[in-house]
Formats: C-alpha cells, sequence, structure tokens
C-alpha cells in the first residue's frame, strides 16, 4: 500500500470516479483541479506522509489556509480514490492570523476612518487608506496601483500574486484620475512623483481621526492593514465553512490562482446565486457576513457622513 505513486493517467479514471458520486459540477472541478497539481508536484514519487507534509508546505508558502483546506479536501479525495492509506491534515484555518505590532481597527473603526479623512476632503489619503484596507496593499506597492491597473481591477505582481481591487476603488481611482489629469502610471504619488512615506500618512490619518474615540495605536498603515488581512482570513473561513456545510465549491472565481483575493467578485457572484439554493439559516449567516464586512469593506458603500 506504501509503495503507491500519482499519475498522470489516474487523472481522467479520478474524473469518473466522482462524477459517480453525484457532486456538484464545481466540486468536480475543484477535485479534479487539485489532483493534478498534487500529480505534478508529486512527479511520479511514491506517496508518503512526508511527501503529503511537504506538499501542504508548499501550499500554505503560497495561499491561505482557508485556500489550502480546498485543496487538502481535494487531494485526500483522491488519495481514497486510488487506495492510498495517508492522507493530508486538516488545518484550523480560523486560527491563523497575520500579525504585526499593531493593534487592528475593527470593521466599524476602520468605517469610522474612511469617514473623518472623507471630512478633510483629502481624496489622495482617502485612496491611499481604501487601498490598504480593502485591497491588503503595502505603501511601497502604490507604485504599482497605476491607471492601468484601476482600468483592469487587479495589479498582477509575479505569477504567484494577483491582488484584485474592488471595484468602488477602482471606480474611486479613476474619478480621482479624471480631477486630476492622470492618463497614465502611478496613481497616487507626491508633488514629486515619488510613493508616500510611511511616516507621514500615518501621520496624516492620525490628524484626520483626532476628534474620533479610536485608538491612535490602531491608525498606522501597518495596523490597517492588518485589519485588512484578518478579515480577510476569518471571512475566508466563514465562506469555506458555508460552502463546505452546503457541498459547494468555487474555485473558479473565489480561490482561481495562489494570491488572489478577489473576495467581493466571489461574494456578488454568490449573494446574487444564493437566495433560492441556500438552506434559509445558511443564508442569513451569509446575509450577516455580506453586511457585516462584504459590503462596507470591499463595497465600500461610499461610507456615509
Amino acid at each position: 500500500m506504501g509503495g503507491i505513486s500519482a499519475s498522470v493517467q489516474s487523472i481522467d479514471s479520478f474524473k469518473d470516479f466522482l462524477a459517480s458520486k453525484n457532486l456538484a459540477k464545481s466540486i468536480c472541478q475543484n477535485y479534479e483541479w487539485e489532483a493534478r497539481k498534487f500529480v505534478n508536484f508529486a512527479k511520479n514519487k511514491k506517496i508518503t506522509s512526508e511527501l503529503l507534509r511537504k506538499y501542504r508546505a508548499e501550499e500554505l508558502r503560497k495561499n491561505s489556509e482557508s485556500a489550502v483546506q480546498l485543496s487538502i479536501a481535494g487531494v485526500n479525495k483522491y488519495m481514497e480514490f486510488i487506495g492510498c492509506p495517508y492522507r493530508m491534515e486538516r488545518i484550523d484555518a480560523a486560527r491563523k492570523k497575520v500579525r504585526f505590532d499593531e493593534e487592528p481597527p475593527s470593521v466599524e473603526e476602520y468605517l469610522q476612518i474612511l469617514n473623518a479623512i472623507k471630512r478633510t476632503e483629502d481624496e489622495r489619503l482617502y485612496l491611499i487608506v481604501q487601498s490598504i484596507g480593502s485591497a491588503g496593499l503595502k505603501l511601497s506597492e502604490l507604485r504599482q496601483l497605476t491607471v492601468d491597473a484601476a482600468k483592469k481591477g487587479k495589479i498582477t505582481f509575479d505569477e504567484d500574486r494577483v491582488v484584485y481591487l474592488p471595484k468602488s476603488l477602482c471606480d474611486d481611482l479613476l474619478e480621482y484620475c479624471r480631477q486630476n489629469n492622470i492618463f497614465m502610471g502611478t496613481i497616487l504619488t507626491t508633488r514629486c512623483g515619488n510613493v508616500p512615506n510611511r511616516s507621514n500618512v500615518s501621520r496624516a490619518i492620525k490628524m484626520a481621526c483626532k476628534g474620533t474615540d479610536i485608538d491612535p495605536e490602531k491608525l498606522s498603515t501597518k495596523a490597517i492593514r492588518q485589519f485588512y488581512f484578518n478579515s480577510l482570513e476569518s471571512l475566508r473561513s466563514e465562506m469555506v465553512d458555508i460552502m463546505d456545510e452546503e457541498r459547494r465549491s468555487s474555485r473558479d472565481f473565489f480561490f482561481a490562482k495562489s494570491g488572489e483575493n478577489s473576495l467581493d467578485c466571489y461574494s456578488e457572484k454568490y449573494f446574487a446565486a444564493a437566495k433560492d439554493t441556500l438552506k434559509l439559516s445558511v443564508y442569513d449567516r451569509f446575509l450577516h457576513i455580506y453586511d457585516e464586512y462584504i459590503s462596507p469593506v470591499l463595497g465600500n458603500l461610499d461610507c456615509g457622513d
């Protein structure tokens, strides 16, 4: 049993095996995709627990833990099919948090920060904070936030990292470009054409929020970026739970490639299709997630006054 290896030839039979299980088409596609990835990684080596540990470590290096949970499900189904006794161990995705020194703001505090900055009419600062809080960009990565990226709705850093930009952010960026006659290149630069300085941006955020009761430690760019990652990981974990409960998968637009953050695209499609197909309790849970985070942060909804 321990001498079983993964082969490309087994994938077609695996597809037939999945079809016989009466699984949803999207789940079959996800399992097949994950099996192919593992087979390419294994390269005809004998499958051992050590090989599976190495593969999981490689997946975790490139993807979030929630995405890897979907990968584990597909690989383990493939292990079942080929009669291999080994399995990849599932991960508690909720335990992972991106850690920085600063405590992140809550969703309510993040929206309060945007409101405060909006009242100062500093549109550039407003867009900088949005880019960090709703897309997870570093300040140094604002150089890649170009007119072309705003039009495409994404920034491609390399084959392992694609950052999708919420539509509302892209709309705001392009409107800022129209108002300031920016036709190409980086959008959010200083008057000298440089990427904004971290200290200056954090100082400007704290000045804008002077009349609020938000802890000043939560008003740095690092804390706002931590808010993005912590919220995103928590949201992904909850979405995976919902998909598990409903036997759904959305590899095509949720975790389509390593490094993607296309949650607003995912949630919009899922939300539109969910009402008639989900159990009431699950749909209510999704509505709560949508109302509490997806819509105000990724959709932004103008944030009000």
